[in-house]
């Protein structure tokens, strides 16, 4: 866990901070991005657990009325 910690501020520092310096508007696409990512992975993950049998309720469920 050392290295995601040292890593996190590495990031922020060397590359998102100039880059949004640099293109103030690049920062609305890095928070987009980030965004998307999160909402992707969320999907993947809950998708893994209905397929695992992990969750009772999913996006990925069959509907059932």
């Amino acid at each position: 866990m050392e290295a995601d910690a040292e890593h996190g501020p590495e990031w922020l520092d060397g590359v998102v901070v100039p880059v949004v310096e640099a293109e103030p508007e690049a920062g609305i696409e890095m928070v987009t991005g980030g965004a998307l990512r999160m909402l992707a992975m969320r999907r993947y993950n809950e998708c893994l657990a209905h397929r695992l049998g992990l969750a009772e309720t999913s996006a990925f469920a069959p509907l059932t009325r």
